[in-house]
């Protein structure tokens, strides 16, 4: 009877003990004994056992939440999301501080609902937020666990995450360390870590040992981490409000994600990380027009312009130095400038939510990514600039980097599933159709096919070039590339039986155009620009059989003191008939360039033996003369 009632005693004590300290520990939500407001706890329903990570990975993911508190009705993802796109526009208007404790709320939330994706979108956006207030240790850390937390994930993620490491090992002061090394070690423990972190106290948690490599009494199990006292939460990096940028992190992650893919589908390693950056849209701005300015020096463009009127292309009236600006501002959305070899990406973007983005921002982080590549593998330089005396070579050159960039563009938005492959067909058209929508339709027609040109007859030369060829024999390209437009209008010039044009040579000037006339350009117009001339003038289909068969031509403008210009074009065909072909369209387009001329001499058979034709109009001088497989050509205004 004793015995019983002693158990029966020590059983009661027991009851006691455990109800007591269960209400202790759930003394937050007694309804009763208290005035103050009810804190929150962390979690309801624990799902982390769901997450493939090693214990001190948890412990780690843990330390950058712990202290904050999520009521059980918002301890699900559905809150976090939403949290999410309340974090993308705090960080987008520049309240870092408070996007600093949304951020760990959504990997609180994620981490106790066993999200991967979740946690990793919650710490890219808080190794972000460091960065950006120059807490570069602080943002390595964060990093460094996604670089472990990546090989969880997936091959594209830990490729992404290798190239934001990379990125921050960069930008390290004193910092000696190989990058892949650090991913096969699954980033270094210890006193290496606290070298990383040494820029913020933050990237050690607080209560914790770095020395100790994370163990349980430094860093508690993750599951263990509501049964602890609750410390404080992480502090935001302090953030400089001056000449913030409103930068959008996610963007940065599709950059890195664009970066690996282009890799793949152009067969060029990354290597080092392109360097990217965020920057208001007018410095993008302005680095467009300075690299503008350097292809077109407004010298140049004056001379271009006489050119182009002289050549009946444009009327005198077209402003085209504003054509030129407004051209190189038609996509501010990012920019690689092969001066700095960084690509600068607007800060301004928006986007991202729920996974989607506009297709601008897509296509121009696409084709700048590819142009980095182009740049860090060919030197892109010799094709940023125009080939002094040859226009014709610079268009081809233009040519062979567009339509490279857009072949991969093509491939990219087909994986993207942007694109269905029964489109793919009809891509150039799309393409046409785009930039001649940019353009405006005030653009003379010759100036929109030169703005087209470079780009639908790159990409057509590239997917018949792709249709038979490798990504290396593509690369070959960069050191044997095509000469003409030519070569882009007939690919198998280039493909097949190859026809590099012909070198036509500066000559005296005739006597028409001795002192006090100055020549002030010389230049190689080529198939593409002969065409658009016959074609201003005369039926399309003539003008196309027309300029077919060139082979080499020499363009020589003239200036008189009075302001009057005059040409010599001088031009080499691969055959005799071809140059008569091309003479008599000549011929015909003098009719309708100069109406009423009369044709003041005449030699051989006008429209198959054309030796020398001579037309005056108005003062106007134009004289034709056809030798064998070369055509001379002279237009003089009157004196």
């Amino acid at each position: 009877m004793n015995d019983f009632d002693y158990r029966k005693a020590v059983l009661l004590v027991i009851l006691i003990l455990v109800v007591g300290l269960c209400l202790y520990r759930y003394r937050d939500l007694w309804p009763f004994g208290t005035d103050s407001p009810k804190p929150s706890v962390i979690v309801v329903e624990d799902r982390t056992a769901s997450l493939s990570l090693d214990e001190e990975t948890r412990a780690e993911i843990v330390d950058y939440f712990r202290g904050v508190r999520i009521p059980p009705e918002e301890n699900n993802l559905d809150f976090a999301r939403s949290l999410d796109s309340v974090g993308r526009s705090q960080l987008s208007e520049g309240n870092d501080e408070e996007a600093h404790s949304t951020y760990q709320k959504v990997l609180a939330i994620s981490y106790q609902q066993g999200s991967l994706k979740g946690i990793g979108t919650a710490l890219l956006a808080l190794s972000e937020i460091a960065e950006r207030g120059d807490h570069q240790g602080e943002a390595l850390g964060v990093v460094l666990l996604l670089s472990k937390m990546a090989e969880a994930m997936g091959r594209e993620e830990k490729e992404v995450m290798e190239l934001r490491l990379a990125r921050l090992l960069e930008q390290q002061d004193g910092i000696e360390m190989q990058m892949t090394g650090i991913l096969e070690e699954g980033a270094e423990e210890g006193p290496e870590r606290t070298t990383l972190a040494s820029e913020s106290e933050a990237a050690t948690p607080p209560g914790s040992d770095s020395t100790d490599g994370g163990s349980e009494a430094a860093t508690p199990p993750a599951n263990d981490s509501t049964d602890r006292e609750v410390q404080p939460a992480k502090p935001a990096p302090k953030i400089s409000t001056s000449g913030r940028l409103q930068v959008n992190p996610r963007i940065l992650q599709l950059a890195d994600q664009i970066e690996i893919q282009v890799s793949r589908f152009r067969g060029l390693p990354v290597g080092q990380p392109i360097v990217k950056t965020f920057a208001k849209r007018e410095e993008i701005e302005k680095r467009l027009l300075e690299l503008a300015h350097e292809l077109n020096p407004p010298s140049q463009v004056e001379v271009d312009k006489k050119a182009l009127v002289k050549l009946g292309l444009i009327p005198r009236s077209f402003a085209l130095a504003e054509f030129l600006r407004r051209t190189a501002l038609l996509s501010t959305v990012s920019l690689y400038d092969p001066r700095t070899k960084t690509l600068y990406i607007a800060d301004s973007l928006t986007g991202m939510e729920d996974g989607e983005v506009e297709d601008e921002i897509v296509v121009s982080l696409v084709m700048n990514l590819v142009h980095a590549l182009q740049d860090r593998h060919f030197n892109l330089t010799p094709y940023s600039v125009r080939v002094e005396g040859n226009d014709d070579a610079s268009m081809a050159r233009l040519a062979l980097v567009l339509g490279d960039a857009l072949a991969v563009l093509v491939d990219y938005s087909v994986s993207s599933q942007l694109l269905s492959p029964a489109q793919v067909s009809d891509v150039d058209l799309s393409f046409r159709q785009e930039i001649e929508s940019q353009l405006g339709e005030d653009v003379p027609e010759a100036l929109r096919e030169i703005n087209v040109f470079p780009a639908v007859a790159g990409f057509k030369f590239m997917r018949s070039f792709r249709k038979w060829n490798s990504l290396e024999d593509a690369t070959r390209l960069y050191s044997d590339f095509p000469r003409s437009t030519e070569q882009f209008m007939h690919p198998e010039k280039y493909l097949a039986q190859r026809d590099d044009p012909t070198i036509v040579e500066w000559q005296p000037p005739p006597i028409v155009l001795s002192v006090p006339w100055k020549r002030i350009d010389t230049n190689v117009l080529g198939e593409l620009s002969l065409y658009l001339v016959l074609n201003r003038f005369i039926e399309r289909h003539k003008a196309v059989r027309a300029s077919q068969g060139w082979d080499g031509d020499r363009l020589e403008l003239f200036e008189h003191p009075n302001g009057n210009l005059a040409f010599v074009l001088r031009s080499v065909w691969d055959t005799e008939e071809d140059a008569r072909e091309f003479a008599a369209a000549y011929s015909d387009l003098v009719q309708k360039k100069y109406p009423g001329a009369q044709l003041v001499n005449a030699g051989g058979n006008r429209r198959t033996e054309i030796k020398e034709l001579q037309w005056e109009s108005d003062g106007n001088r134009i004289i034709l003369r056809v030798n064998g497989s070369e055509v001379e050509i002279i237009e003089v205004e009157p004196i």
